[in-house]
């Protein structure tokens, strides 16, 4: 929940309760299209946190009668640090406009302010899957040194064992018959992903879990009759052309397996990629640090007032907080290449 400093000011408890009110119900709506992407407000106590963790553990092994020594193996440990940066927002107005009572519209723009500070977590959580970066410097590695999608890892090995690593070739977004084949390629993928110890890191039941896909809003309707509609025009064999010569359709596979998916479409997301996460894994891809919560500062009438009136003729109220956004282990996503 964030945190405030406190003012007696009733014009700025007004921004504060405006900016609130539409902060709270936005940010809730971030938790939940992110849900399975990116794990939230992760503590942080220093400007830049150095995180350890162990590599995948032993698996157990048979020993035989006779054979009174258990099986015995270690496991590696790798660390990643990640920093955090401040993010902020200050809105003012001339001290004689608020005297003569000429800001009415200043509360509806600290609710829109509201929104845009609640869409911070969103915003990075796409620069760190697209690669394209403005909030962040950079997007940084994954614990195994390579970048969040990339086919190899950081020592050029085929990541989490497998050819093209969590990078998949799509055929493109031009029907729906394309976006449906590489839905299942990518879940496949994921599904052959090898930990360290060269075990698969998810049992075989990829049918019975969720999915969440994140895309570019102009690819709307071609992912609705993928992903929703309950039936579809035949294809013609061996190509990806709609058959319009009957109205006959055909039963869309994607429902018909009983898989479950949810679909984000964004206008954050420009071009044909698109990328897949399966939902309920115990290390999310992503991760929001919160080193200082979103924090409420002005200078009404008190605090910095002298500043405001003698220097500048303005006051104004000013938001901040301090983030870090990483990347963990990112075996639970797949980025369709198109």
């Amino acid at each position: 929940m964030p945190g405030f400093i406190s003012t007696g000011s009733t014009i700025a408890a007004g921004i504060r309760d405006d900016f609130m009110g539409t902060y709270e119900p936005a940010f809730a709506g971030v938790l939940e299209s992110l849900d399975d992407a990116m794990q939230l407000d992760v503590p942080f106590n220093h400007r830049t946190e150095t995180f350890g963790m162990h590599e995948t553990m032993p698996y157990p092994e048979r020993f035989d009668e006779g054979n009174e020594s258990i099986p015995e193996e270690g496991t590696g440990s790798k660390s990643f640090s990640v920093t955090t940066f401040d993010y902020g927002k200050r809105v003012s107005w001339k001290i004689k406009d608020r005297e003569d009572n000429k800001i009415g519209d200043l509360r509806a723009k600290a609710a829109m302010l509201g929104q845009h500070f609640a869409s911070l977590p969103s915003r990075a959580f796409i620069e760190l899957i697209t690669g394209s970066t403005s909030l962040l410097p950079a997007v940084p590695n994954a614990p195994d040194g390579a970048a969040p999608y990339s086919t190899t890892d950081g020592a050029s090995a085929a990541r989490f064992g497998v050819t093209d690593g969590n990078i998949v070739t799509g055929g493109g977004v031009s029907t729906s018959a394309l976006i449906e084949t590489d839905f299942f390629a990518a879940i496949a993928r994921m599904g052959q992903f090898q930990d360290v110890k060269g075990q698969p890191y998810w049992e075989p039941s990829v049918l019975q879990e969720r999915y969440t896909i994140f895309h570019g809003i102009a690819l709307l309707k071609v992912f609705t009759q993928a992903f929703a509609a309950n039936s579809v025009f035949g294809y013609r064999a061996g190509t990806s052309t709609t058959d319009t010569s009957t109205s006959a359709g055909v039963s869309n596979v994607i429902l018909a397996s009983g898989v479950q998916v949810t679909l984000r479409a964004t206008s954050r997301i420009t071009d044909n990629d698109w990328f897949i996460f399966r939902g309920g894994s115990p290390v999310k891809p992503f991760f929001k640090g919160i080193r200082r919560a979103l924090t409420m500062e002005d200078s009404i009438m008190g605090g910095n007032s002298t500043e405001a009136t003698q220097t500048t003729g303005k006051e104004w109220v000013q938001f901040t907080e301090r983030d870090a956004f990483g990347v963990n282990v990112p075996f639970a996503t797949v980025k369709v290449n198109n």
